[in-house]
């Protein structure tokens, strides 16, 4: 085995390690209204958040009793990377009431994100009772899923949450996620090369992609899709999957 190979070998080591961190989407993000035809969520995603957090914080303070404004103010501290804030927030509004059904969804999936795992089983099966089916709670039950090593399951509910919603690129993410876990990885990077076309996941779906390709030894392929500037037709706002994505590398291999 020459220097090349060893060092390849390494680095495919190096990066399948963070496998155990892959990341999962359980909350759906709203697609952003920049105004901008080209609009690139790398640099404006974190202004973006801080002014929706000060916008549903104003709202949270004013009616602390109104369901929108508590979700608002939730869902925004989840994307600013304050869970627990976000928790505490759900869970004093779901003590006043508690058969509030899509109050439970949003707490469950966000328990989800926080890794609540036994709390957010708890919820999403409350907000699923005599209800019609959503992909969003579906979604996030296959997350719960595939946490618990049961992937055949969570594949499952991946598939049913993506006939609901066909072009969803959170769906998309953790299905093809699902399938790198079984060692599937012609399933997994047909999923996630599809998730790319939905710009609010993005940066998520490119490092578990990159991962995915490390598993294999493709340590090329990883480099190219985790380091290379993202084209813009990837950061125009939630396109519906019509095509296959292909990567610099996928063209060309073809020519």
């Amino acid at each position: 085995m020459n220097t090349r190979t060893v060092y390849a070998a390494y680095k495919a080591k190096k990066l399948s390690m963070q496998l155990a961190s892959v990341i999962f989407i359980a909350v759906s993000l709203s697609a952003c209204a920049t105004g901008q035809k080209d609009y690139d969520p790398r640099f404006t995603h974190s202004i973006q958040n801080n002014k929706a957090l000060d916008h549903w914080q104003k709202k949270y303070v004013h009616n602390k009793n109104k369901r929108e404004n508590v979700i608002g103010y939730a869902k925004a501290l989840v994307k600013t990377r304050q869970e627990d804030r976000a928790l505490d927030i759900l869970q004093h509004a779901y003590q006043k009431s508690p058969k509030d059904q899509v109050l439970a969804s949003e707490f469950g999936r966000i328990a989800v994100t926080a890794g609540e795992n036994d709390l957010a089983k708890q919820l999403l099966n409350q907000a699923s009772q005599n209800q019609k089916a959503d992909w969003k709670i579906i979604s996030a039950k296959g997350v719960l899923a595939a946490r618990a090593g049961k992937n055949k399951t969570a594949i499952k509910l991946f598939k049913q949450a993506l006939r609901l919603s066909p072009s969803q690129g959170s769906i998309l993410n953790n299905l093809g996620l699902a399938y790198a876990v079984t060692g599937n990885y012609k399933q997994s990077e047909k999923y996630l090369k599809q998730a790319l076309w939905d710009a609010r996941y993005t940066r998520q779906v490119r490092q578990n992609l990159a991962m995915v390709y490390a598993m294999q030894g493709k340590i090329r392929e990883a480099e190219t899709i985790a380091l290379s500037p993202l084209p813009k037709k990837y950061a125009r706002a939630a396109h519906p999957v019509k095509t296959k994505f292909k990567t610099k590398v996928d063209r060309a291999k073809k020519k």
